[in-house]
């Protein structure tokens, strides 16, 4: 009997392997990884500084 295949998790910024303890970001479209907090503090930043994005989008992705 074989096993599932494992789903490596990478990491959107340091493009490194996510240990399972890290930071998940779950949406509609998918899971981004994040190996720490600076990289998920990177991508809250650039979404909310971004100006196609909805007041409305800020104040979720900020929460």
């Amino acid at each position: 009997m074989t096993q599932p295949a494992h789903k490596r998790r990478i990491c959107s910024y340091d493009i490194a392997e996510v240990p399972p303890e890290e930071y998940v970001l779950a949406e509609e479209q998918g899971e981004m990884y994040f190996c720490n907090a600076r990289g998920l503090c990177l991508w809250a930043v650039h979404f909310v500084t971004n100006p196609g994005r909805s007041e409305e989008q800020k104040r979720i992705a900020c929460e």
